[in-house]
């Protein structure tokens, strides 16, 4: 049997970390539009819920995007509960920062920074749209051009 780190105490189960996760994940029980103003149109729908374009009543200039997922019977809420940990403790510049979530009308409401620029899912379509040749393409370059077989329009002496 291991014993504790050197130096240090014993690292925390899966099952325990997880449980204390849970444990540390508070919702607000009130209506977040208390606190959001909430666009009526959503900017975004998955699986798990509708996410909508929001702007902080004590902050106008704050834009968050605030996510509605309507819960029922079968919703595994400590899965959520396992996700909102996490997005509390990745605080990071280039991961969407998680502000604060509501349960309000038996959903759950979860207020995160506003990204523009669409869905992950969507750059990802980009990116793998545009990737390889495509993107040598679109960005004209010539060891590209002098390479392929197909027509372009930057034509060098040497091709006859």
């Amino acid at each position: 049997m291991e014993g504790p780190p050197e130096g240090g105490a014993a690292l925390p189960s899966q099952e325990q970390a997880s449980l204390e996760a849970r444990m540390a994940v508070t919702f607000i029980n009130s209506d977040p539009c208390e606190k959001y103003e909430l666009g009526s149109k959503a900017i975004g729908q998955g699986g798990m819920g509708t996410i909508y374009l929001g702007t902080d009543r004590q902050r106008p200039h704050l834009s968050v995007a605030v996510k509605k997922l309507a819960l029922s019977k079968t919703t595994d809420l400590p899965a959520l509960q396992n996700e909102i940990a996490m997005m509390r403790t990745s605080a990071h510049p280039n991961v969407v920062e998680y502000k604060e979530s509501f349960m309000f009308q038996r959903c759950l409401w979860v207020a995160m920074e506003y990204m523009d620029g669409g869905s992950l899912t969507n750059l990802l379509q980009v990116a793998i749209f545009f990737s390889g040749w495509r993107l040598l393409a679109l960005m004209g370059c010539p060891v590209f051009f002098d390479k392929t077989p197909w027509p372009h329009r930057g034509v060098n002496s040497h091709q006859r």
